[in-house]
């Protein structure tokens, strides 16, 4: 009588195994280390729509611009177009998990430094501004300022 019951148990609980395996198939994978600094910026740059493509910037001036330590980041990728419009993209792999907070500061400091540069040049730019992208995927710290804001976490999700 205890086998029966054994084997009905299992009977009625492979059918949900498979279910879930089923439904497990079709998600997409979220792990962040599979994420890159190139990865995320060449998705942004290649699918984002700009009235101007932004250009990559040595890095020297990435660090520069956002006043930051080389020693922090392993890695830079930073996009702009200069004094023309505030559209830019800036991504950070930063080397030490503690450092992220300070990573994540200069990032907010460039924003304030964009808005106030922009709201006596340029106002028009500074609403683009006020609704910059910024993330932190592990390691990894994004900011993006674009008319297509909407689509960048599709972008970066999509990855």
């Amino acid at each position: 009588m205890m086998v029966k019951k054994m084997k009905k148990t299992i009977c009625l609980l492979i059918p949900i195994f498979i279910i879930l395996l089923l439904c497990s198939c079709g998600e997409k994978n979220t792990d962040s280390s599979l994420l890159t600094v190139d990865l995320i910026s060449d998705a942004l740059i290649s699918k984002l729509n700009f009235e101007i493509t932004p250009e990559e910037i040595d890095s020297a001036v990435a660090l520069s611009d956002y006043a930051i330590d080389e020693l922090l980041v392993s890695e830079v990728r930073y996009f702009r177009v200069g004094s023309a419009v505030a559209d830019e993209i800036a991504v950070f792999n930063v080397k030490n998990a503690d450092d992220i907070p300070s990573i994540e500061n200069a990032v907010s400091e460039r924003i304030k430094y964009l808005k106030e540069g922009f709201s006596d040049y340029k106002p028009s730019e500074v609403p683009k501004i006020e609704n910059a992208y910024t993330k932190t995927i592990g390691n990894i710290v994004i900011l993006c300022i674009c008319d297509d804001i909407s689509s960048v976490d599709g972008i970066i999700s999509s990855l």
